[in-house]
């Protein structure tokens, strides 16, 4: 049998996040510049999976990996204006989290094309067990960055975007670093 890994992973998040403008003692006046972003995170199950496939053979044994994540971060973040309403950002920051719903799930069935997902052998009667997981640890490091456009309301919408590494902790297993973490967001900001 052959071996398919596919070790990318996508899913949907809510974050909300908190930013705290540092003091100028001197002119006794809050930051405009600068902030320190503190968040939490709430990610959609994720899955990773390995399948093993023989065209010759009709079978393929997928194991997936699907679980959420809650997440804890922050991140010092550099401010800029641009044009009357325009506003950017950059930084770099940190993030720790914790998987739930964690499970295997086990999938057997007949061989299923390259690029296709076994989700698709329904009408081929694919056997799935179900098997729970152990938990994971993640901790990362990335750049966040942005462009929002404001309001007089001091509202503001626009894009937020991260690129970063990571390193994932199996619980009672081994460490996997991982080379890229990334993700695409449309923000929305209130300034108090």
């Amino acid at each position: 049998m052959t071996s398919d890994i596919i070790p990318v992973t996508a899913g949907m998040a809510i974050f909300s996040s908190v930013g705290l403008a540092p003091l100028d003692v001197a002119t006794g006046q809050y930051s405009t510049k600068r902030e320190l972003r503190l968040g939490l995170g709430l990610h959609s199950p994720k899955e990773a999976m390995v399948a093993y496939k023989s065209e010759e053979l009709d079978t393929s044994i997928v194991y997936c990996n699907l679980h959420g994540e809650f997440t804890l971060e922050g991140a010092y973040i550099a401010k800029g204006t641009f044009g009357k309403h325009g506003r950017c950002y950059a930084g770099i920051g940190v993030s720790g989290g914790l998987s739930f719903g964690n499970e295997m799930i086990l999938i057997s069935g007949r061989y299923f094309e390259p690029g296709a997902h076994p989700s698709e052998q329904v009408d081929k009667n694919p056997v799935m067990e179900i098997y729970a997981a152990k938990s994971v640890y993640y901790t990362r490091c990335f750049v966040p960055f942005g462009i929002h456009y404001g309001s007089e309301d001091n509202w503001s919408v626009g894009l937020d975007f991260r690129l970063g590494l990571g390193a994932q902790f199996v619980s009672g297993a081994q460490a996997n670093f991982i080379r890229r973490t990334g993700m695409f967001a449309i923000g929305f900001m209130k300034k108090l």
